[in-house]
């Protein structure tokens, strides 16, 4: 289950359209819909009940949306800790000055928070040994 995935599964609960979340994902609506089955094949369970051009989530949608709204605010109070570290660190070490190649991306397990959405080395080694 990757935060990305995660996401688009809250924006769809949100807006209960595929075409209203894809457009404010920027993202085609054919993607999403393929995000959102592959994620409940994943979980084994429906996430939506398909009603007359609305979404509606299930009981173990609502569930995931709760878990996924927790994960989401801890992952953001875990980057800000991160970054503030990662200042004070700086500031120590090189007295004030931000590295030039950093982008204030951090690595957790496999998942990648960055600013600049970029990947870093410990997301690509995961991607490429799993």
């Amino acid at each position: 289950m990757e935060f990305r995935v995660l996401k688009y599964f809250l924006m769809t609960a949100r807006l209960g359209s595929m075409t209203k979340a894809a457009q404010s994902l920027h993202i085609t609506q054919p993607t999403l819909s393929r995000q959102i089955a592959e994620l409940e094949e994943e979980t084994g369970v429906h996430l939506f009940e398909r009603g007359n051009r609305r979404l509606v989530l299930t009981e173990e949608g609502h569930l995931l949306r709760r878990r996924a709204e927790e994960m989401m605010e801890l992952m953001e109070k875990t980057e800000e800790e991160l970054s503030s570290s990662e200042k004070k660190a700086e500031r120590l070490h090189h007295g004030g000055r931000r590295r030039a190649d950093g982008d204030g991306a951090f690595c957790l397990s496999h998942f990648c928070i960055s600013k600049t959405a970029s990947l870093c080395p410990v997301q690509l080694f995961h991607r490429d040994y799993r």
